[in-house]
């Protein structure tokens, strides 16, 4: 540091910028993924026929608890084509970086059968006001405002939810709070985003398990000051126990982003007697194969009472050619895998940095001694320490990861980055300064 105007040198400076940059990319990773960005015309016209039938799309704003506007679409038969004036109702809820987009793939299947569809942009998704997601958190409070909605306008029957992903993670976080949902369709839910963010991490590099912990920690801490949520509360494991409404879970027998143990747990320890769990081929953002879909559309059938609704009218003979729905033939998901994606980056390229860093901490906190050599260091990060004392050294690591967590981003770079940077600097410095001074003498004797 300068003496008389207290700046860093500049390659500090530097790497001090990086590493905010870093880890900000880290955390938004999370509560600002990619946007999916769509106009009203990628919903296709207001007015299509599936078959010999006609349907509309009616679009609607809702406001949501914490006064943020939801751009939402209801899918249902044209008025004189109602089988009743009360109809049962999906609605669909989409996946993490993505919007109501998705649920076109599912008009097909649930409009024929008298089923409506209802779908909308989470806040902070797509057209919807909102700064950040939050991975159900405050989606469950957007999918709350539109229930109501639905049973306020009086053409609703029966509920049904049918989320992906964050979506389905979404449905069970609010479903113990309102037992008046009659069926719910869980694809790909999490079981624990901690747990899922320690798998994505692990699966790109490998690195202590104490480390990881330390960054989530880290991490959750800068998402609870700017967001005010807590990521380890994002557990929809916690919630189904007290759920008991009919369920089906559904995995993905190749998904490697929310594995398929995850919707087995969840399955498991679900508190309804009636559920049900579906695998299918495919990974987290394929397209649903159709023996999915027609077990999906089975299970709603029974649970939402369609069979009790009268035939739809007689269609009588259609002056205007019929108009299709545009194709949707996969998810397109922009950013999927977006906090796998930036740990990846991180660690990569700041690798030797990181465990540079964590050696210098260890030590300062006592768990290594200063004369260790970089093999036994590297050992001990790794948890694999040549002294017999494993466990006491467990408990170490166990509470220097506490200690790390407990850390502000800024501190952790003064106390353990900054340092290595600098002795990285001094060591480049006087390797320069040696070979300068050995190519001066080199240079003399020749003369």
């Amino acid at each position: 540091i300068n003496a008389e105007s207290g700046d860093l040198p500049p390659n500090v400076t530097l790497m001090f910028k990086r590493w905010q940059d870093r880890y900000t990319t880290m955390w938004k990773a999370i509560v600002r993924p990619p946007r999916r960005e769509y106009d009203a015309d990628d919903l296709g016209p207001e007015k299509f026929h599936i078959g010999k039938r006609a349907y509309k799309r009616d679009d609607i704003e809702i406001k949501n608890s914490r006064g943020l506007t939801l751009h939402c679409s209801h899918f249902q038969p044209v008025d004189r084509e109602r089988a009743a004036e009360k109809l049962p109702c999906v609605i669909y809820m989409h996946g993490n970086s993505s919007c109501r987009l998705e649920a076109l793939a599912y008009l097909s299947h649930l409009l024929p059968h008298s089923i409506t569809l209802f779908c909308f942009d989470f806040s902070g998704s797509g057209m919807s006001e909102g700064e950040f997601v939050s991975l159900g958190w405050y989606e469950r409070e957007d999918l709350a405002a539109v229930v109501s909605y639905l049973r306020g306008t009086g053409s609703v029957t029966a509920i049904g939810l049918w989320g992906r992903s964050m979506g389905a993670a979404t449905a069970l976080m609010l479903q113990d709070r309102d037992e008046l949902i009659q069926a719910m369709i869980l694809d790909s839910a999490f079981a624990s985003f901690r747990q899922l963010a320690r798998e994505l991490a692990s699966s790109y590099v490998k690195v202590p398990n104490f480390v990881l912990y330390a960054a989530l920690a880290l991490i959750g801490r800068t998402i609870r000051q700017r967001c005010g949520f807590e990521i380890k509360d994002l557990k929809p494991l916690h919630h189904v126990a007290k759920c008991n409404i009919p369920a089906m879970f559904g995995a993905a027998e190749g998904d490697d982003f929310v594995k398929p143990h995850h919707s087995s747990t969840l399955h498991e320890s679900y508190g309804g007697s009636s559920k049900q769990f579906v695998t299918f081929p495919g990974n987290h953002n394929s397209m649903r194969p159709k023996s999915f879909f027609d077990k999906a559309i089975q299970f709603f059938k029974v649970h939402l009472r369609v069979d009790e609704l009268p035939p739809p009218p007689e269609i009588k003979s259609r002056s205007k050619p019929a108009r299709p729905l545009p194709e949707i033939r996969s998810y397109s998901i922009r950013g999927r895998g977006s906090v796998s994606g930036a740990m990846k980056n991180v660690w990569e390229e700041d690798e030797e940095l990181i465990r540079q860093a964590v050696r210098l901490t260890l030590q300062k906190k006592k768990v290594l001694k200063k004369s260790s050599s970089s093999a036994e260091t590297d050992a001990k990060i790794r948890g694999k320490p040549k002294s017999k004392k494993n466990g006491k050294h467990e408990d170490e690591v166990g509470m220097l990861s506490k200690d790390i967590a407990d850390s502000d981003p800024t501190q952790l770079y003064s106390e353990s980055i900054a340092p290595v940077v600098d002795d990285n600097r001094k060591t480049k410095e006087q390797k320069e300064q040696k070979e300068q001074k050995e190519q001066k003498e080199q240079k003399e004797q020749k003369e």
